[in-house]
């Protein structure tokens, strides 16, 4: 089942992202993501086709009580989109990146939205 970001349409997500929101309490992680898909947003104006279609979302603590949001095409990709987050509670599983992904898709009425993914639900 897919639910849409309730300030973006254009940003649907999964149930897994949905649990992950949740179990994180990282409704904000959301938010931060979905505030780069508006009209004429970074995502739809990336030269990069292949980064519209489809890319990753890294959040990356910092080792201070912080962490960095990143997204690009794929890993070792140019970044084009970086946030730095002064202060995060999100509930890291180790000191790796916790990766999201997005990819372009078409509701049954023709409208272009992008699906944001937890990597197990590829």
């Amino acid at each position: 089942m897919n639910y849409h970001h309730n300030l973006c349409k254009s940003l649907h997500f999964t149930s897994g992202i949905s649990s992950m929101r949740e179990k994180k309490d990282a409704f904000w992680l959301v938010d931060a993501i979905a505030s780069y898909y508006h009209e004429g947003g970074p995502i739809q104006r990336a030269a990069d086709q292949f980064f519209r279609d489809l890319h990753f979302w890294r959040l990356t603590p910092d080792g201070n009580g912080g962490a960095t949001l990143t997204s690009d095409a794929d890993t070792g990709q140019p970044k084009v989109i970086t946030q730095e987050i002064e202060f995060t509670d999100f509930k890291f599983d180790s000191d790796d990146p916790y990766v999201l992904f997005s990819g372009r898709d078409l509701t049954p009425d023709g409208k272009e939205v992008w699906v944001l993914h937890l990597p197990s639900e590829y």
